[in-house]
């Protein structure tokens, strides 16, 4: 071999970069062999290393080897976590009750109930989109304190089309197309359509209306 002395693997490795030596061990690339052993003594003794820091280094290594792979399998753990999308619960009892609790504010409403007792189930931190203002609505008593002001007209049928709730845990998410007839001050009547969605918040126990978006549609469409 170019007139160079053979050397096992490892040990030719050892004296192109000694330095690698902790690392070959914590690896379990070097075998005790009688031939390392010999080269190993030979290049402690060239760069005047010691065997209990030689030792240290080791364990060094070895801590440090422990740590990375710890460090490496929790990091898997939290990707796959984070990568693995939350699915809806299939729960027809919590669908009902959600629906239940929409019916029961429409038919409130249409008997003409305080809007306190209409507001039952908005959570105080109640917030809502509608067709009628710009803005967000924040709070159940801005809600409330909106709807007792009387209207130009009144509801005098409302029903849920389609209605999907999907639940998450304490978190439930209604949507359905709303479909109602409403008459107006001059006695005629309209109909009144919107696509809408509610999202209830399971506090204290009870399902409250956290949030609602009714994005109301003209006639026909």
């Amino acid at each position: 071999m170019n007139g160079r002395s053979a050397l096992p693997f490892p040990c030719a490795i050892l004296r192109r970069q000694p330095i690698a030596l902790p690392l070959l061990l914590t690896l379990n690339y070097l075998k005790p062999t009688a031939k390392l052993l010999a080269a190993l003594g030979e290049m402690l003794s060239r760069r005047s290393v010691t065997p209990s820091a030689f030792l240290k280094r080791r364990i060094t290594m070895m801590n440090l080897t422990k740590w990375s792979r710890g460090a490496a399998g929790g990091t898997i753990a939290l990707l796959l976590m984070i990568g693995t999308p939350v699915q809806a619960a299939d729960n027809p009892q919590v669908a009902a009750e959600i629906m239940a609790l929409a019916r029961s504010q429409w038919a409130s409403e249409i008997a003409g109930e305080p809007m306190a007792q209409q507001n039952a189930t908005l959570a105080e931190d109640y917030t809502e989109f509608n067709g009628d203002f710009p803005t967000l609505i924040v709070g159940k008593t801005m809600s409330t304190r909106m709807g007792e002001v009387t209207p130009n007209d009144k509801a005098m049928f409302s029903d849920m089309q389609n209605g999907r709730v999907q639940v998450y845990g304490d978190t439930a998410v209604l949507t359905y197309n709303f479909a109602g007839l409403r008459r107006a001050a001059d006695g005629k009547v309209a109909p009144s359509l919107a696509k809408s969605t509610r999202v209830y918040v399971k506090q204290g126990g009870k399902w409250m209306l956290v949030h609602a978006n009714f994005a109301p549609l003209a006639s026909g469409h």
